[in-house]
């Protein structure tokens, strides 16, 4: 997790492929991104902006806990939902405790 623009553009730019490849200036504008990336081993990358809306981070928290959960095959439904709220609930005190 960063709210380094450029840091994050260059680890995602390395790691994605060409036609994905973004910006700074396309960042900039952005208001959080999660992605994950499957090479030779997964990578889980957070982009928040220092000023960070309470929405925007559970918006980009549920994004980052789909992703770990299909990575870890634990189903995503209506059965889970205990389980997704867990792990987004660990992901934004993790972001919360970085942040301090």
């Amino acid at each position: 997790m960063t709210s380094d623009v450029k840091e994050f553009v260059s680890k995602y730019n390395k790691h994605c492929v060409e036609s994905e490849k973004v910006t700074p200036r396309e960042l900039t504008s952005c208001l959080g991104m999660a992605v994950h990336l499957d090479e030779d081993k997964p990578l889980f990358m957070l982009y928040l902006p220092e000023l960070v809306s309470c929405g925007t981070l559970f918006h980009e928290a549920l994004h980052m806990a789909h992703f770990i959960m299909h990575y870890s095959s634990a189903p995503v439904s209506i059965e889970s939902t205990e389980t997704q709220a867990y792990l987004m609930e660990n992901i934004v005190s993790s972001i919360r405790k970085k942040r301090k």
